[in-house]
């Protein structure tokens, strides 16, 4: 039989309870990791039509740090991609 005693099996069933518990919480946020990267993706890729949408002659008068000043779309958007490929 087993040398376990009645009080070592219960904590190992709640040991293993809790490993399974942390395996589940592992895999909820490997995918929500996986969607938050699928729409990083996207956005990027939305950015990128935008972008050639409006074309290189394209500017936005933004605010920014207390200051109104005129950025390019193409700065913008390539700001927003590097951004986005820093996260990725």
């Amino acid at each position: 039989m087993s040398d376990k005693s009645e009080e070592q099996i219960a904590k190992d069933k709640e040991a293993v309870k809790a490993m399974i518990g942390a395996k589940s919480a592992m895999e909820a946020a490997q995918r929500r990791i996986e969607l938050l990267e699928s729409r990083l993706k996207s956005v990027r890729s939305d950015c990128e039509y935008v972008a050639r949408a409006l074309g290189e002659g394209a500017h936005f008068r933004i605010y920014h740090a207390n200051d109104w000043r005129v950025r390019s779309v193409k700065e913008i958007f390539n700001d927003i991609d590097n951004t986005i490929k820093a996260v990725l």
